[in-house]
């Protein structure tokens, strides 16, 4: 660790405690002493939930929101990942460059829509699980 702070390289991390299903006490405590300023999860294979809390915790390191895209009436079930700010413009370029030029704005449903279905336009920045559908 010193090693890398003295290369000068800095890049999102976090301690993944594993194997925390085997420690009887606090299995965090000694690595967020010995790591501060890092977020330490307590992993175990044989727990989906610890699994569950790692995901979260790497996809947090990414600094990235997720949106889905709705079309035909249908939501993809696999998400986009965007750089938060992002613009309903900027999700359309994602899915095609034709749609990014086509695209008048949007319709809205999740944190960044006052009401589901809510119609917005290019410049709308969109939120960590919102649903996009593209209006051309």
């Amino acid at each position: 660790m010193n090693e890398v702070r003295g290369a000068g390289i800095e890049r999102p991390a976090l301690v993944a405690v594993t194997r925390a299903d085997e420690v009887t006490g606090d299995p965090v405590g000694p690595y967020t002493a010995a790591f501060p300023g890092l977020p330490v999860v307590a992993v175990s294979f044989l727990d989906d939930a610890g699994m569950d809390r790692l995901r979260a915790a790497v996809w947090a390191l990414t600094g990235l929101i997720r949106v889905r895209l709705r079309h035909d009436g249908a939501v993809d079930d696999e998400p986009l990942a965007v750089a938060p700010g992002s613009t309903v413009a900027e999700v359309a370029a994602l899915v095609h460059h034709v749609l990014a030029t086509e695209a008048v704005g949007a319709r809205i449903w999740g944190p960044s829509a006052r009401f589901d279905g809510q119609r917005v336009g290019r410049e709308h920045a969109v939120l960590d699980g919102d649903v996009v559908e593209v209006l051309r």
